[in-house]
């Protein structure tokens, strides 16, 4: 059970403000993506490259290190906002493993994305990688690490929630039971039953469709990414004149992916302006039986 020390301001633990940060994280990350994408010039038949492209060269490369250092910092302070909560207290008491998957998961997911957003691709990274080319140096491996570390994060963050929001069983007897027996004048807690739907149904509808997405999505954007591909010499590489195709469809993937993740993070405000309506309505109802009293 979690539980509200009777003395506290349970509406002042989900603020306004903590509500509306998953989804200002998100439109930083859109923006952010709108931004380079607009910005660089993309070499003849390129249409979609993949995201880490459009931050090669200035002045894309600033707007891209920002942009995503600052869309990191808010996804880190959205999963620490969960945490604080009741979301991950009451799937840990149902799932330990759960909880810790999605906590990890979060954690990663925020290392990626700021990391390589932070270290960008080298700003000769296409030539270098054309025949004859040095090849990928250790900033792009680093890069590459750091988004596979995003993908592997949020994947496991994602869908260790989404398995979980479909197990939370609504229990408004519960609910009614552990409002009327609590004794708003003793200091006894008044507790939030595990089994109260942490997510709405369209918070549910919203997130699984997220996770359908992005499990078609994201492995293909991985397996195939452009950096994976051989080029004429047969190194590891873009071939951009031959590939130029195999670039847009793969860099379409992964813009599906990567927009499937944002949006999942984002609708992690609908969850906690519910939750901040549910502790309302449950500090109204304790403020009322002190009156009786």
């Amino acid at each position: 059970m979690v539980t509200l020390p009777d003395n506290s301001s349970v509406v002042e633990k989900v603020s306004v403000t903590s509500c509306c940060i998953p989804l200002l994280g998100s439109c930083f990350g859109v923006g952010t993506i709108l931004a380079v994408y607009t910005v660089t010039e993309l070499p003849p038949g390129i249409h979609t490259p993949p995201i880490s492209l459009l931050g090669c060269q200035q002045p894309e490369h600033t707007i891209y290190q920002l942009g995503f250092s600052v869309t990191g910092l808010l996804l880190g302070y959205c999963v620490l906002i969960l945490f604080r909560n009741h979301f991950y207290l009451q799937i840990q008491e149902y799932s330990p493993l759960l909880a810790l998957s999605g906590w990890i998961g979060g954690i990663m997911a925020v290392v990626g994305v700021t990391g390589q957003g932070i270290i960008t691709l080298h700003p000769d990274f296409l030539q270098n990688i054309k025949p004859g080319g040095i090849g990928m140096t250790q900033q792009d491996r680093l890069h590459q690490q750091l988004a596979l570390v995003f993908f592997v994060g949020a994947a496991l963050h994602t869908y260790s929630t989404c398995w979980f929001a479909y197990r939370g069983i609504p229990s408004n007897e519960k609910m009614e039971s552990d409002l009327s027996n609590a004794s708003p004048t003793s200091g006894s807690p008044i507790s939030l039953p595990a089994k109260q739907p942490l997510f709405s149904t369209t918070s549910r509808h919203l997130k699984t469709a997220c996770v359908a997405v992005s499990l078609l999505a994201a492995p293909i954007a991985e397996m195939y990414h452009p950096t994976r591909l051989k080029n004429d010499t047969g190194e590891n590489g873009i071939a951009p004149v031959n590939n130029k195709r195999i670039v847009n469809v793969i860099g379409l993937t992964q813009y599906v992916a990567v927009g499937a993740y944002i949006v999942f993070f984002g609708s992690y405000s609908l969850d906690l302006f519910q939750l901040r309506q549910r502790l309302q309505q449950l500090q109204q109802t304790r403020t009322g039986k002190r009156k009786d009293e």
